[in-house]
């Protein structure tokens, strides 16, 4: 059964639909997340092991990953001292939604939407790796047309599996507007009947349709958020254990170590030890897990 997804808020760079980066190294674990955008991951060294839905396997050298909007994933390497390379992309919420709206010969792309949809895994062959490999190579608008030359290559690719059959994440405007109004209140989060109540609905009508939209509850989805900021400060922090379970908003540490370990699969204090040799080279100014360099 799959651990709860914790939700990951990243950042594409403003005035951009896409952010590239690259990740080299040994040892690599992120748990399991989800969050509004699509991600797409190449593997051009080594090895890495994913976690899709309810999916497990290996990611190979050349084999690449689509994951869409709010789809459960997660990466890990044992760090056995064989080194990998992943370079990745995460691409705007619906941006190939709006492609076709605005270009119907874009009407191509439904497939490859739905690859995201249900997580799908491709092995490149030369000129694959090379078109993916053209897209870090460009900036700006350059950039974004080297992503379409891609995705329209990969549209006329025969996938290696699809890694879900029946989960297909929503990110309609319903589902937005419940992230929206769940990080302005990221500080102090709301109760759950104040929660409903913001959204106009009763807390029986809520609690439904967001489990529907996330596979969560909506405690679940924001204990993933304190999760999230937690892991933060066990890696970019000194503070004690004790300390960071109150920053994260925990209302104790036994309830802290409890729900940290059933999100991440280790306890805070092994997540602080593990991560802190991966980090050292990696220090950022804001973060989670997402250590690669930006290109």
């Amino acid at each position: 059964m799959m651990k709860s997804p914790v939700f990951e808020q990243l950042t594409i760079p403003e005035g951009c639909s896409l952010n590239c980066k690259v990740f080299s190294g040994d040892a690599f674990y992120c748990p399991i997340h989800s969050h509004p955008e699509y991600e797409v991951v190449f593997i051009s060294q080594g090895e890495v092991h994913y976690i899709v839905g309810d999916r497990k396997s290996v990611l190979s050298e050349n084999e690449l990953l689509l994951a869409g909007p709010n789809l459960p994933h997660g990466f890990y390497s044992s760090g056995n001292g064989r080194r990998f390379t992943s370079n990745y992309i995460h691409l705007q919420e619906n941006l190939l939604e709006r492609l076709h709206r605005q270009f119907p010969e874009f009407y191509l792309m439904d497939k490859v939407s739905d690859w995201f949809k249900r997580g799908t895994v491709f092995h490149l062959d030369p000129e694959g790796a090379e078109l993916y490999n053209n897209i870090f190579s460009h900036k700006h608008e350059t950039r974004l047309m080297s992503l379409l030359t891609f995705l329209l290559y990969l549209n006329r690719q025969v996938p290696v599996c699809s890694l879900t059959q029946n989960y297909h994440p929503d990110s309609n405007k319903l589902a937005e507007s419940f992230i929206r109004c769940i990080m302005m209140n990221a500080q102090s989060p709301l109760s759950l009947p104040d929660m409903a109540s913001q959204m106009n609905m009763s807390v029986a009508t809520f609690t439904r349709v967001f489990k529907k939209h996330f596979s969560v509850s909506y405690i679940e989805f924001v204990t993933g958020l304190k999760v999230e900021q937690a892991c933060h400060l066990l890696v970019y922090s000194s503070y004690a254990v004790t300390r960071i379970a109150l920053e994260a908003g925990f209302t104790s540490v036994s309830q802290f170590n409890k729900k940290f370990k059933e999100k991440v699969g280790v306890s805070p204090s092994q997540y602080r030890k593990e991560w802190l040799s991966i980090h050292l080279s990696h220090t950022r100014s804001s973060g989670s897990w997402d250590i690669g360099t930006s290109c």
